[in-house]
């Protein structure tokens, strides 16, 4: 045993944030995670900790992890407790810019994540296409889409929908927050353990990053992706922006994050592709 131990665990998030969803939880019906996330100090080594809902939502966390296998990356697995993981903390700084250097470096990560096993799929044989009708008729039941923004959706995802998909890992909350730049080189890694997400949908990675912040530097992350072994999902990259787009509005629409709730986003998806 070591002569001297030492842990001291701090929270990751602030704690005026902490108190605004606890209050939310109590007066509210807005949908949010309940998950708590800690940074573990242990004898001058990180580890974040986090506190899952119940053990299942955690050993699913591990279980993706341990699937996509090793990478200095993505953080590894250290502990699964009940419902509390551990996993390795990942020295870096968050991305200041989104520049060409930057949005190059996000795409040599997202190529790691799309070669590992990824499997062509008969689109009949998956829930994309349901799922995104489904997400566009709530959205038109909720007052959020007219009766002809509706019709016209709809009639897209048939439209968009190719014959087969590409399913396999990818990182889906690509938000800038949840990259940095590793200390030791000029590498981009993921620290959010929950976004890396087997048996999903190819490219929903590349449609969140280019709704939010990706801009003008669309076509240089693509073409920086693309290389031999990662799956090619531009042919039918309508479908998959707009499975992205109904997927993340309704949820945004059920956490009340009213700013990303508009019927215009889906504007320049709204006719089939032939057209």
């Amino acid at each position: 045993m070591p002569q001297h131990i030492s842990i001291r665990q701090r929270a990751a998030t602030s704690w005026i944030r902490r108190l605004r969803y606890r209050v939310s939880r109590l007066y509210g019906s807005r949908l949010q995670k309940s998950q708590r996330v800690y940074i573990l100090d242990v004898n001058g080594h990180r580890f974040k900790k986090i506190v899952s809902p119940d053990s299942y939502t955690a050993a699913q966390i591990s279980s993706t992890l341990s699937l996509f296998g090793e990478s200095d990356r993505i953080p590894s697995v250290q502990i699964l407790y009940e419902k509390e993981l551990w996993v390795e903390y990942i020295e870096g700084s968050p991305i200041q810019e989104v520049n060409e250097e930057s949005v190059r470096a996000v795409a040599d990560l997202l190529a790691e994540i799309h070669c590992r096993n990824p499997k062509r799929v008969p689109t009949e044989e998956t829930s994309f296409v349901s799922e995104t009708q489904n997400n566009l008729h709530f959205l038109h039941q909720v007052g959020v889409l007219s009766e002809s923004q509706h019709q016209a959706l709809q009639e897209s995802t048939l439209a968009f929908s190719p014959d087969s998909l590409w399913v396999g890992f990818d990182y889906t909350d690509t938000v800038l927050k949840n990259f940095i730049i590793a200390d030791d080189d000029s590498r981009a890694c993921a620290i959010d353990v929950e976004s890396l997400n087997a048996d999903t949908l190819i490219g929903m990675s590349f449609a969140k990053a280019a709704e939010f912040w990706m801009s003008s530097y669309r076509d240089t992350y693509l073409k920086q992706l693309m290389r031999p072994g990662v799956p090619d999902f531009r042919p039918y990259l309508p479908f998959v922006e707009l499975y992205f787009l109904a997927r993340s509005m309704k949820r945004a629409f059920v956490e009340r994050k009213w700013r990303y709730v508009d019927a215009e986003r889906f504007e320049r998806l709204s006719k089939p592709a032939n057209e």
